[in-house]
């Protein structure tokens, strides 16, 4: 009975992190603004700051949520993130990265879940509470076990590479996941997945059937 309370739990998060990021997409559509040449997704360090400033220097951010959605039309991956405090609760806006057209292109065929990352993981801090010194967190997508995840790099002004060591983990796994999982528990499982392999060498978004 825990584990289908908390699956349960786990999917109404889920869902309205979607919605949420949906709506977010749609009414940010519009702008033309592009990711500095050659960074894939970036995410600034002005929006870090506009969006989260007084709940990191207030070291209320636990961690980050990074939603993945893919546009077959234009073969986009957008990734909207949203930051939550330790009692799993969603604090400040939705923030939009900005993504190149042909970002995911030479991806294989991946798990799209959620991803979960720490500041300190993204190496964007000086020390709990404060922001380095830099321009762009540059996000590159990749295959970490058939899941969906990303490297980070964080650039300066100058596009000098200040640390390229730290990323995210997918949730799925279940011992990723926040709240995290229970040993015994089935988590919410990612639905669609990313493919490279139709005839004109673009990504494709197919539904997998949950067991």
């Amino acid at each position: 009975m825990q584990t289908n309370q908390f699956s349960s739990k786990n999917s109404i998060w889920l869902v309205l992190l979607v919605v949420s990021a949906f709506s977010f997409l749609a009414i940010s559509s519009c702008k033309e603004e592009k990711p500095p040449k050659g960074s894939c997704i970036s995410l600034s360090k002005s929006k870090i700051e506009k969006a989260w400033g007084d709940y990191i220097r207030q070291g209320k951010i636990d961690y980050l949520s990074f939603i993945t959605f893919y546009n077959p039309i234009h073969h986009e991956i957008n990734v909207s993130v949203q930051a939550f405090d330790s009692s799993y609760k969603p604090i400040g806006p939705f923030v939009k990265l900005l993504s190149e057209s042909d970002c995911a292109d030479s991806l294989p065929k991946l798990r799209v879940g959620e991803n979960i990352a720490t500041l300190a993981d993204l190496e964007i801090l000086i020390d709990s509470v404060h922001l380095k010194d830099f321009a762009y967190l540059a996000l590159t997508p990749y295959s970490k076990e058939g899941n969906l995840a990303y490297k980070t790099r964080v650039v300066d002004k100058n596009e000098k590479v200040l640390s390229a060591t730290g990323g995210t983990l997918p949730c799925p796994p279940c011992i990723n996941c926040r709240p995290p999982c229970p040993t015994d528990c089935t988590p919410v499982c990612a639905d669609t997945v990313i493919d490279n392999t139709n005839s004109f060498n673009s990504l494709i978004r197919d539904t997998i059937k949950k067991q």
